[in-house]
């Protein structure tokens, strides 16, 4: 994910279109994982520490999730991953996140707060029966 501008040791989509490409067609009944990279962008080793909050479109926190990477190396990254939730919702999901540095005094060094993805509703169905009728004549399809 990438965000630059906004924050660079965050990184999310360019732009909203992209960041519900994927999730545009995530069908209801599913379950959602978010992965975020934060990045170290000092010259020293820092902590990194990271936390955020999933709402449906409601505005039900599904995911509230917080850890602590530990030291990582100067222009390292690293790769939270926050726990499964259930996309049972249509409409707009949101997700605020916030890396910190710092654990004895932690320093927001990054943030985005937005659409995490967009959920609308699939439809399925099924044929269960073909026909076809001719000069008063009826058979299933294909007629033989």
């Amino acid at each position: 994910m990438r965000q630059e501008g906004k924050s660079p040791s965050i990184r999310v989509p360019d732009t909203i279109a992209e960041l519900l490409a994927a999730g545009a067609s995530v069908p209801l009944g599913t379950r959602g994982l978010v992965h975020v990279w934060g990045k170290n962008d000092m010259a020293t080793s820092q902590v990194l520490i990271i936390s955020w909050v999933v709402k449906d479109p409601d505005g039900v926190t599904v995911e509230s999730y917080g850890d602590d990477a530990g030291t990582i190396g100067a222009e390292k990254d690293h790769e939270f991953i926050g726990d499964r939730f259930d996309i049972n919702k249509t409409g707009d999901w949101t997700i605020a996140i916030g890396l910190f540095m710092n654990r004895a005094a932690p320093v927001l060094v990054a943030s985005w707060e937005g659409v995490l993805c967009r959920v609308t509703e699939e439809y399925t169905g099924s044929i269960v029966k073909k026909e076809l009728e001719y000069d008063s004549v009826r058979g299933t399809i294909p007629v033989l």
